[in-house]
């Protein structure tokens, strides 16, 4: 498997940090996160879809729990996943799917005793079910309950966005049916400092592999940690540290800037400098801009303001103030 690459890769140990996905995290887990795993998840041309799962405690590898919380009882705001598309995710690509409302019912439980995936050493890769070596079906509830008539959504993204969603909804994926596209995506999970992550555990065994954790250590993303309950790391293997620079910030909100203002336009080759009105802006355009500056960067800019700051460069210079407070 390929688990917590945001240690070795030095793309990914910023992107776990990234201010956008913090800001919601943040909105919905509170100030003080650990990301406690990464992990790669690709479908290749003709790959079988991930079937139905619903994961809480993630018991389900070898029977004991992973992450435990010690301040809540169990809900749907313990763990979050971040999911992110590095290539189109589309209902061909293998696009994720969820049923809506699920996290509120168990569905599955983690803790039946099942007879596919956690006894012996696989390759999860050679394997001919559809959750890398388990059966996630033998885990329903109610044998008979068909995912398929919970009339499931299909979560379609282009490369460079994301669905934040918990594990206790249940999902899955589609088939990769093309030819010569791969799917390519990383998710990112993040808990509040509160919890426990591989609670008294040296090892643990899941998809057909043991895993050492004697080296492990979460990744504080955001606040503080008061609580003490597990290991922290604060560099890469690398010896960078985990961090999203505010240089970097403000290059992501400006490429962000540009692409609606781009695209507003109808004029995909705007230099940064350029006047919008030199290149066919007008008033409708512009309100076009301010609507999806709101809606997209979550940012306000009255409209005299935006005729005054007419150019990527100068409307990210008039906004900044209000993005670097929005980031937290």
């Amino acid at each position: 498997m390929n688990y917590d690459r945001h240690f070795d890769i030095p793309e990914l140990s910023r992107h776990i940090m990234h201010p956008t996905i913090l800001k919601y995290l943040r909105g919905i887990l509170g100030a003080d996160l650990l990301c406690w795993r990464s992990e790669w998840f690709a479908k290749f041309p003709g790959g079988r879809g991930t079937e139905w799962h619903q994961v809480r405690d993630y018991s389900y590898t070898d029977g004991n729990p992973l992450i435990v919380p010690t301040q809540t009882d169990w809900n749907a705001y313990i763990d979050l996943t971040v999911w992110t598309a590095f290539t189109p995710a589309t209902k061909e690509t293998a696009c994720m799917r969820f049923l809506p409302g699920s996290h509120k019912k168990y569905y599955y439980d983690e803790k039946k005793s099942v007879s596919t995936g956690r006894n012996g050493d696989y390759q999860h890769t050679q394997t001919d079910t559809g959750f890398f070596g388990y059966d996630f079906s033998e885990f329903k509830v109610d044998p008979s309950w068909d995912p398929e008539s919970a009339n499931p959504v299909d979560m379609e993204l282009q490369a460079g966005e994301c669905v934040i969603f918990t594990a206790s909804c249940a999902h899955a994926s589609h088939n990769n049916s093309t030819e010569r596209q791969t799917r390519l995506a990383i998710s990112g999970r993040y808990v509040p400092t509160h919890v426990r992550v591989y609670p008294d555990l040296e090892k643990y065994n899941a998809h057909g592999e043991t895993f050492d954790l004697t080296n492990y250590a979460t990744v504080l993303v955001s606040g503080t940690d008061t609580y003490d309950h597990n290991k922290i790391r604060t560099t890469n293997n690398r010896d960078q540290l985990f961090s999203f620079s505010q240089a970097e910030e403000k290059k992501t909100m400006l490429n962000a800037i540009h692409k609606i203002c781009a695209d507003v336009l109808n004029y995909p080759e705007l230099k940064m400098d350029e006047d919008f009105f030199d290149v066919g802006g007008h008033s409708l355009m512009m309100a076009e801009i301010q609507r999806q500056l709101h809606d997209d960067l979550k940012v306000h800019i009255n409209m005299e303001s935006l005729f005054r700051n007419s150019s990527v460069i100068k409307l990210s210079k008039a906004i900044q103030p209000t993005l670097t407070a929005q980031m937290g």
